[in-house]
């Protein structure tokens, strides 16, 4: 099929009927994102990226393709519509998004994709923001191959953030305020590694003050813990197709690369609370840390109350 943005009557029902919504829906072959870009009229990058204002918000790519078959069988809802606390993982990711203030937010489907957009153009009259589908057919392949799906949709610097995870706004802040306009990708790491739920399965980051040295689940020696958290730049994508060309197709293969190449830095999660949602232990988990986070909140508004001052929580959320 075209790589081209397909005409109503040519995308799949459940595509066509997104509403207002689908005229920002497109699916994606494996043909490289780089010639996509030369074949599209008035699409050109230019080699140097613009640059945002320091404190400006970038657009948010989410990814939402896989199948996390550890977490939900054919006959529960897709991964990204598992719920938590009353909310989809990927309705969580996509409000925490928004309070951050982010302007435009590209969701990449792969896996039970008719479900997920029709999911998202539910979200979409409340969001106040565009949202863009995308649909990545190499999904399998892993989460890099869903990323590079997203390069049509956004330039300059831009959000990835994991579907499956749980963070705090704070993060996206961080990473702006951090950003130092040089490096192709910046990571919000974890270095509180005791308090990590299942570390083990955790992507392991080394650091060299706040440049990230390497990156991945098999490091024994390491400073800190991934938290799907990304602000990145189109160099990015260069590294997902390097990455893809050797056999290796997820983010952080990409990020490795670049990390090698010193072109990785972090940010601090400085103790704020956040969760990867692999297994029904991991949501049981998450509901037990949210609840009790939503318990002293009450307090802290309560005792906030009744001294007539006004309660913030540390990470600037709601």
């Amino acid at each position: 099929m075209s790589v081209e943005h397909l005409a109503t009557e040519d995308m799949p029902e459940y595509l066509a009927a997104a509403g207002s919504v689908h005229r920002d829906v497109r699916t994606t072959d494996e043909e490289p994102a780089r010639e996509m870009h030369e074949r599209l009229p008035g699409k050109v990058r230019s080699s140097s990226p613009p640059v945002a204002a320091p404190d400006e918000m970038p657009p948010a790519v989410i990814l939402a393709a896989g199948q996390g078959s550890r977490l939900c069988s054919e006959v529960d809802p897709p991964k990204p519509l598992m719920k938590l606390m009353g909310l989809t993982l990927l309705e969580r990711s996509i409000r925490t998004a928004l309070s951050a203030g982010v302007p435009r937010i590209v969701v990449v489907i792969g896996h039970r994709g008719h479900e997920v957009a029709s999911h998202v153009r539910s979200l979409a009259p409340r969001a106040g923001v565009p949202l863009r589908i995308v649909e990545s057919r190499a999904w399998q392949l892993g989460n890099g191959a869903s990323a590079l799906a997203s390069e049509r949709d956004v330039d300059g610097r831009f959000f990835v953030l994991m579907g499956d995870h749980v963070y705090p706004q704070e993060f996206l802040r961080r990473l702006v305020a951090d950003d130092d306009g040089r490096r192709a990708v910046a990571l919000v790491v974890d270095s509180n590694v005791d308090t990590v739920p299942d570390l083990a399965e955790a992507t392991k980051v080394r650091l060299a003050g706040r440049r990230i040295t390497a990156l991945g689940k098999e490091l024994t020696s390491f400073d800190g813990a991934d938290t799907g958290v990304f602000l990145c730049r189109p160099a990015l994508f260069d590294a997902l197709r390097e990455a893809k060309a050797r056999g290796r197709h997820t983010f952080g293969d990409a990020v490795q690369l670049l990390a090698a190449r010193g072109e990785a830095s972090s940010s601090s999660a400085n103790g704020l609370l956040w969760q990867d949602i692999d297994t029904p232990e991991d949501l049981a988990l998450a509901r037990r840390r949210l609840g009790r986070r939503s318990i002293e909140r009450v307090h802290q508004r309560r005792s906030a109350h009744a001294h007539g001052e006004v309660a913030r929580p540390p990470d600037g959320s709601a």
